[in-house]
């Protein structure tokens, strides 16, 4: 089991022994949310994604990620599916030369939501599932490569109510991308898999 799904696995524990002894009925809701922040890489495509030593500068990083959810269970009130997609995109340059490499990655979830103690107006959702990638990397028109391979995330987003039925999301969520299929290569070398924190900020629907 990899570290990401071991700790999607203890957090889901933690929410849900948390609020298991709140009772309280909760409505069916159905939400929308939209965000947009920054990917920070921790590794790409198998290799050490920080550009020191390679002289290469930072030229331009995005994430954009929009999620659906809702709790239909009534049983278990607090339980949340949905489905989830993501984009994330930077470019690095050594002042002649640039390289934009670029990820998407869309699939189901599954988590709970709950109210933290601290922040009684706000709900927190904690969720995780498995993932189809999309991603690759362009230097020029000689060189560039794209794949898809299976992927599993994670995340926590906090919402804060503006109305009834907006509110402004907080996101943070690790992206894990295993490597790419035995018979894609890039120069004989088989590509690794990348990891990916995105922190965003958005808005979100609450539909019941």
């Amino acid at each position: 089991m990899s570290c990401s799904a071991a700790l999607l696995i203890a957090l889901l524990a933690t929410a849900l022994s948390a609020t298991s002894a709140r009772a309280e009925t909760i409505p069916v809701q159905h939400r929308v949310s939209l965000g947009v922040g920054l990917p920070l890489p921790f590794e790409a495509y198998g290799g050490d994604a920080s550009l020191e030593g390679t002289g290469l500068d930072l030229a331009f990083i995005l994430h954009a990620r929009a999620s659906y959810s809702a709790n239909p269970f009534g049983a278990m009130p607090r339980l949340v599916i949905g489905a989830r997609g993501s984009f994330s995109t930077a470019t690095v340059t050594d002042g002649e030369l640039s390289l934009w490499g670029w990820l998407f990655m869309a699939g189901p979830h599954v988590g709970v939501r709950f109210t933290p103690e601290l922040w009684p107006s706000t709900t927190l959702v904690v969720a995780g599932g498995p993932a189809l990638a999309r991603s690759g990397f362009r230097i020029d028109e000689n060189l560039h490569k794209e794949f898809w391979s299976g992927a599993v995330f994670g995340f926590a987003q906090l919402s804060l109510p503006l109305t009834d039925t907006v509110q402004v999301t907080l996101d943070a969520a690790l992206e894990h991308v295993l490597p790419a299929p035995e018979d894609e290569s890039f120069f004989n070398q088989r590509l690794g898999s990348t990891t990916l924190l995105t922190l965003a900020v958005g808005v979100e629907l609450v539909l019941d």
